[in-house]
């Protein structure tokens, strides 16, 4: 994208999330209209980038399952008509999975490193998550930005975007039969 000026570059990039190098930054400053200051989420490095290596495509920065500490939770984008481009605390939406109803949702920041860690596809294996829920140290573990194993009324499940589509059994998972059409995503995210 062409910007005007070094203005039009604070105005539009600044304090958000993109991805420079296939890592998340948050853009810190600007330079001039070419060249940004950005702070990587995960090393807190910060680095000048040219604004055109920036990938500001919302589909390379995926969003789905957080874990925040002991907490999951949920994060999507929500379609606003905004100047801003890259993720800001204005297009972030973000619930608590597995939480009772009426309890408030979650707040994580934009730009934190557990943002950084979903973007990056950074879960534990599925072994891991299975064995966590299982042995009752947490009640949801994620193990894809998608799906996650936890405890719902007492059951052992399948979780889908936080939302329960199957059971797990003692030595394999099974997708309740209206949620067939989910068998590819999760055989992807089994590997």
């Amino acid at each position: 994208m062409r910007y005007e000026s070094e203005n039009d570059v604070k105005t539009r990039l600044g304090n958000s999330v993109v991805m420079s190098g296939g890592r998340p930054v948050l853009v810190i400053g600007t330079e001039d209209r070419h060249t940004v200051h950005v702070q990587d989420l995960e090393t807190e490095k910060v680095s000048k980038v040219k604004v055109a290596e920036l990938d500001l495509e919302p589909s390379h920065a995926p969003l789905g399952y957080i874990i925040e500490g002991d907490e999951v939770y949920l994060a999507m984008r929500k379609p606003a008509r905004r100047f801003k481009q890259g993720l800001t605390g204005d297009n972030l939406v973000v619930r608590k999975v597995l939480q009772d109803e009426g309890r408030p949702r979650g707040r994580i920041h934009h730009a934190s490193k557990a943002i950084g860690r979903t973007m990056m596809g950074q879960f534990p294996d599925v072994g891991t998550a299975f064995q966590k829920v299982r042995n009752g140290l947490s009640n949801i573990v994620p193990f894809h930005r998608d799906w996650a194993v936890g405890i719902d009324e007492g059951e052992l499940s399948l979780l889908f975007r936080g939302e329960v589509v199957g059971f797990v059994l003692d030595t394999s998972v099974k997708l309740m039969p209206e949620r067939f059409y989910l068998k590819e995503s999760l055989e992807v995210a089994l590997g």
